[in-house]
């Protein structure tokens, strides 16, 4: 079987909650006035779906003439109704408004788009067919011939008449004419009631040096009175006569039938066998046949027949078996006989066989129907040691792309093989005319017309070899390789062709092809006529909604069969369930998609959006639906909550539900509580008189009520009464060591805080990873859509988890955490390689591979092997990628963009470069000794030593980890030494800067730029690196330490991504370092004016994080700890200020406009440029918030990835990310269309970011409101 590659694709959707169809036919005739168009919902539980249709029938982008400067046009027209009970609408489409007489004689195709809005809740969801309009009225075409015929030997045959649509045609007159020399024959046959009809034509007379030409028509109906001109089946095929050594002759007996399954195929052969062939006195024929499928050979045999030698000639026939299920889809079976002087006869059939496995694989639940939450069995039937893959999907996932569903069709056409697609000319005898060049043979050369003379033909002249169809033929269209001496091919004629090219771009289109009508090609007549195939056809609480119900694998016992048990899941809906099964010895089978339906008599569906701001209020519309044969009595309420309030009363509606009818009803609420925020809506049947009317209510004995609950996220208003959330961090490091150590922390806020916002909480761990470990999926609230910022996803787990098993702390639930959270962050990296193995922010595009980033994903993926399978291609990949940016001096240079321009000094620097590049090809385990890694090294320190003190800080403490892993001690203290003598030492914290000054709002409450915190991690790593720590050289990296953990956000990362990454590489490194197996044992105590609270830190706890909610805020604490081992204690203080407008950093203004006339869509243009003191920023990201009730336009989306400086765009539930390539002092303008889809009362302004990913101090925000309101 031939290498194959299958893509798949990975996008966000939404799952469609009814499907939308169009019944219409594919193929109309032009003489058919009108057709039916229905148009039909359905929800994926197989109920209709009741609501308004609208459907555009449009014949598109008319052009009656070539020529014409006319612009092209659409006839449309609109159908408009209402779905009837069983969820469709129909109406007539008259073609004959789409058909323009004068000259309109070619076929047209109709486009049908269909809108259908669910009634109550106005959710509206479309689909689009399309109708060919043809002028061919009937279709006719040989079947099951071949392209040659023996001279005297009946030529069999059938001809096979569809209408426009694909349908046979019965009972019509067919005229035959076969022409051969200068005579004419013509025959009429009758089409019978399979829409064949059968042929035997007399080959005695035809002559064995010409072709014969057959040409089939049907007798057209009387149209007058119709302008219209149409046409009706014809066929033609040319045979030409078989060559053959051998005067005897074996015949496959045509097999019609498309075969089945699981069965053995008869198949006869007639034989006509010359005594004086097979030599005098034989008494057996042996006959060999070879059966070719799926690109091999998978049958073969010998069949040999008793002769009478006293007989001249024998005739009669054999059959040989065939096993389906090994040569399905397709089979060529060859027949041959092969006489001792070398003469052949043969003959060669193709059998169309069903789509077949041997592994016969069955699939069923235990029921067709079953209650959400109820326990359903799933039954199994494989052969004997099978392992099956058993998925079930809501239908919902199908509706989406049917055709990736994996079937028996979608198997077999993954693959194409070559028996399937033989070449219909010979090509082996290609060459032969032109390296046995007959006399008068013209080798091939252009011709052109004589000066001055204009013609849009060029003339082109070859030779070429022609020969009659032969055994040689037969072989090699069946795909067989093959080595013979026997008497196989026929002679060979060479011939000359002349073949003319019509130019195109130097004369205008051809007024009329048909009036060229030169000499038909022969080898292009013979290569369509040649090969004809058969033709192809073408009651508790609902809560758990999932897209994927079982994704399972499943072993098949010796009894081949195995059963599964799975809880139902809470959704209406139906589940398809399918699997395929591998043996080692029965290969794959794939069983037919098998249903179950997830239904009640009667359920709801809420509607409300995915998020809402503070304030505002939304109408929560509840859709119940029945499906009863009787009337109900039904009560709705909504309950209560502290989160939300009602607009108006809280209502408990009562109403009558028939059969098969919905209602909807609703609450106008309000959600008051910032968070996720659950609704509980229950629906229950009661007995209760006088509500149902026309018919007497009953009571279902299951299944009599329903509780959905839904969330919301409900967050804090933007505009001047919510504002801004601030967040501020402090950090320390208590170790009381024997005796007691205190701090105290004083919260304070600005002036124009927003009253009542303020909340703070003190967190308390035993160990300084313990924040970072328990928010390792989310160390920054920042997006992180590229290639640099998703290692921040990665890399820490690496670190982390390592510290944990090197410490004894990985439990099986941690390990577990990790390694998905690794798993996801490896694959998600890989989007980000191109196809050199380098990896680039936005993967391969337009800007080449980043090498910086490109050694990090090495080192990462390196480390990160101990964990998790990494493919070994990968890091050789990289690694060769990173080999080819080495220069003839050892040292490595900078290729591709890096967006954290802050680090551009070291980047650039051939040192920073090459200390990071070498750090990575050590760690994925490259010897010292190799060439690249010693020249490499002799480089950087050349580069050091020569260094006169201009050197980039950050360059030298790549510097020093790259001797550091080198195993260079003497050159990394150096370094180190060097580094130490340019450190900043304040209150007992070591640390290194870029900056000369820096700017602290609070003693507390100061955070680092970003790259002076990558800086000293990096320098932490380095002195780290020893094997063992000095009292001194531990005091000195506590210190570092001290200062580093007070840089933490809240989440256990830093300022942002790459910082991120390296200070938690070096603190875990710390931790490893440092660690005491006895744990701490501590006691803490917080404490303010009427406040007081203990806190127990030992080695069973020193990973929990335990924290403290402060009652008071403005107020000043005081920590007091004792005991032994340090405490882990951050600060977290947040609050909202109004959002005030600074262009010190990003000038930005706002424009919105209605787009709609109804006021459903606007537009949001962003107008931006940087004004800060750099040059340009780092990458930029523009972040816009959506208004509650509103999603982006697709097509939007579309045209703002085409916009200058945005590498990528990304949609999420309640904003969209626009990532700037950077931002200079040239203004930019980007424009995003919105649309709403839910009703939202009391809108709020949403805000748009602007600021440097790398540097998100740099920050200006802007908020704008629905300007259609």
């Amino acid at each position: 079987m031939p290498d194959r590659t299958h893509t798949f694709r990975v996008e966000e959707y939404v799952l469609p909650k009814f499907n939308v169809s169009i019944q219409m036919p594919q193929v109309v005739t032009i003489l058919e006035e009108n057709f039916r168009l229905h148009v039909c919902g359905m929800y994926t539980y197989g109920k209709p779906v009741h609501g308004i249709v609208k459907a555009v029938v449009c014949r598109k982008h008319i052009r009656y003439n070539r020529k014409s400067s006319k612009a092209k046009h659409s006839i449309c027209k609109d159908y408009t109704g209402e779905t009837n009970k069983d969820g469709c609408f129909g109406t007539e489409v008259n073609i004959q408004i789409y058909h323009q007489k004068h000259g309109d004689n070619y076929d047209f195709n109709l486009e049908a788009v269909a809108f259908l809005k669910e009634s109550g809740t106005g959710v509206e969801f479309n689909a689009t067919e399309n109708c060919k309009v043809t002028f061919d009225i009937t279709t006719l075409q040989f079947w099951g011939t071949s392209y040659y015929y023996q001279q005297g030997a009946p030529y069999y045959g059938n001809l096979e008449l569809k209408s426009a649509n694909g349908t046979h045609v019965k009972n019509k007159e067919v005229i035959l004419t076969v022409s051969h020399g200068s005579r004419k024959q013509i025959k009429t046959y009758f089409i019978d009631d399979t829409g064949m009809a059968s042929f035997t034509l007399d080959t005695s007379a035809w002559d064995n040096s010409s072709k014969v030409l057959l040409q089939a028509k049907t007798q057209p109906e009387d149209l007058r009175g119709r302008n219209v001109r149409v046409s009706y089946g014809t066929a033609s095929l040319t045979l030409r006569a078989f060559y053959s050594s051998s005067r005897s002759s074996v015949k496959i007996q045509p097999v019609r039938a498309m075969l089945p399954c699981g069965d053995v195929q008869q198949v006869t052969v007639q034989y006509h066998i010359l005594a004086t062939e097979l030599g005098d006195g034989a008494a057996r024929a042996d006959f060999y046949h070879l059966v070719l499928a799926r690109g091999s050979l998978v049958h073969h045999g010998q069949t040999t027949v008793l002769l009478d030698p006293s007989l001249g000639q024998y005739n009669g026939a054999f059959n040989v078996s065939l096993p389906i299920d090994l040569i399905s889809p397709m089979a060529t079976i060859f027949v041959y006989i092969a006489f001792p002087e070398g003469q052949v006869a043969a003959d060669i059939f193709s059998l169309k066989v069903s789509k077949c496995f041997r592994n016969h694989v069955k699939l069923g639940f235990s029921g067709r129907v079953a209650l959400p939450g109820s326990t359903v069995h799933l039954h199994l039937q494989a052969a004997r040691g099978s392992l099956c893959s058993i998925h079930a999907v809501d239908q919902s996932v199908l509706l989406l792309r049917p055709e990736a569903e994996l079937s028996r069709d979608s198997v077999y056409n993954m693959f194409s093989y070559s028996q399937e697609h033989p070449s219909t000319l010979t090509d082996s005898y290609s060459d032969y005319c032109t390296n046995h060049e007959s006399p008068g043979i013209i080798g091939s050369s252009q011709t052109t017309l004589p000066p001055g003379s204009m013609s849009p033909f060029t003339y082109n002249r070859y030779s070429y070899a022609v020969s009659q169809p032969d055994v040689y033929e037969l072989l090699k269209n069946s795909g067989l390789t093959f080595l013979t001496n026997l008497k196989i091919k026929s002679p060979i004629e060479c011939r000359t062709q002349t073949t003319f090219y019509y130019d195109y771009m130097s004369y205008g289109e051809l007024a009329d092809l048909d009036n060229l009508d030169p000499e038909t090609d022969a080898a292009v007549e013979h290569a369509e006529s040649e090969h004809v195939e058969l033709a192809s056809e073408a009651g508790p609480i609902r809560t758990w909604f999932p897209e994927t119900f079982i994704w399972t694998l499943v072993p098949i016992n010796d009894s081949g069969t195995a059963e599964l048990a799975a809880t139902v899941p809470d959704s209406i809906t139906d589940w398809k369930a399918m699997t395929f099964c591998i043996s080692e010895r029965h290969g794959l089978g794939i069983s037919e998609i098998t249903g179950l339906q997830s239904f009640k008599p009667f359920f709801m569906e809420p509607t409300l959006p995915y998020s809402i701001f503070r304030g505002e209020s939304f109408p929560l519309k509840v859709k119940v639906f029945s499906y009863m044969k009787q009337c109900m009595v039904l009560q709705l309420s909504l309950m209560d909550s502290r989160d939300f309030e009602f607009m108006h009363a809280n209502t408990r509606f009562t109403a009558c539900l028939c059969p098969d009818s919905a209602k909807t009803f609703f609450w106008d609420v309000k959600a008051t509580k910032l968070g996720k925020v659950n609704f509980t809506v229950t629906a229950e049947v009661t007995e209760q008189e006088d509500v149902c009317t026309e018919s007497t209510a009953v009571v279902p004995e299951s299944g009599g009520k329903d509780t959905v609950v839904k969330h919301l996220l409900v967050k804090p208003s933007p505009h001047q009464a919510e504002g801004l959330l601030e967040e501020k961090t402090h950090t320390s490091l208590l170790c009381p060591k024997g005796t007691s150590a205190s701090e105290t922390i004083t919260f304070t806020m600005p002036e124009n805080v927003v009253l009542g916002s303020e909340r703070a909480h003190i967190s308390f761990l035993g160990d300084i990873l313990g924040t970072a470990l328990d928010n390792i999926h989310e160390l920054l609230q920042m997006p992180s859509g590229c290639g640099e910022q998703n290692m921040v996803h990665f890399a820490p787990n690496v670190f982390i988890t390592r510290y944990l098993e090197e410490t004894g702390q990985l439990t099986p639930e941690i390990k577990q955490k990790a390694i998905g959270y690794l798993q996801s962050g490896y694959q998600r990296q890989l989007l980000y390689k191109h196809t050199d193995g380098s990896y680039s922010a936005f993967g391969e595009g337009s800007e080449p591979g980043n090498t910086w980033l490109t050694a990090l994903v090495l080192k990462t993926f390196s480390q990160a092997q101990d964990f998790i399978h990494i493919d070994e291609q990968n890091i050789r990949d990289a690694a060769s990628a990173l080999i080819k940016s080495q220069t003839p001096s050892g040292c490595f240079k900078s290729v591709g963009k890096l967006f954290n321009n802050g680090l551009m000094g070291a980047v650039e620097e051939g040192l920073g470069m090459s200390s990071v590049i070498i750090t990575a090809l050590i760690h994925s385990g490259m010897p010292r000794s190799d060439p690249v890694v010693w020249k490499a090294l002799k480089c950087i320190r050349n580069l050091v030593n020569a260094d006169t003190g201009s050197s980039n800080l950050y360059s030298l403490a790549l510097a020093a980890n790259a001797f550091a892993v080198a195993g260079d001690k003497a050159l990394r203290q150096k370094i180190l030494k060097r580094l130490d003598e340019m450190a900043t030492i304040s209150d007992d914290q070591i640390f290194w800067s870029q900056q000369s000054k820096q700017e602290q709002d609070s003693l507390y409450w100061y955070r680092a730029p970003s790259v002076d915190v990558e800086l000293t991690s990096s320098i932490l790593m380095a002195h780290l690196s020893k094997s063992t720590l000095s009292s001194d050289e531990i005091r000195k990296v506590s210190q570092i330490v001290t200062w580093l953990i007070k840089q933490q956000n809240p989440y256990g990362g830093f300022a942002s991504t790459q910082d991120t990454v390296v200070a938690l590489e070096a603190l875990a490194l710390y931790a490893s370092k440092t660690f005491n197996k006895d744990g701490p044992n501590l006691q803490a105590s917080l404490s303010s004016e009427g406040f007081s609270q203990n806190i127990r830190v030992n080695n069973t706890n020193r990973l929990l994080l335990q924290t403290v909610e402060l009652p008071t805020i403005p107020q000043v604490y005081r920590v007091h700890v004792q005991g032994q081992g340090c405490l882990f204690l951050q600060a977290i203080l947040r609050y909202h200020i109004p959002p005030s407008r600074s262009d010190i950093t990003f000038a930005m203004s706002l424009q919105t406009e209605c787009t709609a006339p109804n006021a459903s869509q606007f537009s949001v243009t962003i107008h931006a440029r940087y004004t800060g003191n750099r040059v340009s920023t780092n990458m930029v990201l523009i972040q816009v918030e959506l208004l509650s009730g509103y999603s982006p336009v697709a097509g939007s989306l579309e045209e703002l990835k085409k916009m200058p400086l945005v590498k990528k765009v990304e949609s999420e539930a309640d904003r969209v990310i626009l990532y700037l390539e950077e931002m200079t002092r040239q203004p930019h303008t980007y424009t995003l269309l919105v649309q709403q889809d839910m009703q939202v009362m009391d809108h709020k302004p949403a805000n748009i970011k602007v600021y440097d990913y790398y540097m998100p101090e740099e920050t200006t925000v802007m908020s704008y409101s629905a300007p259609c309101e």
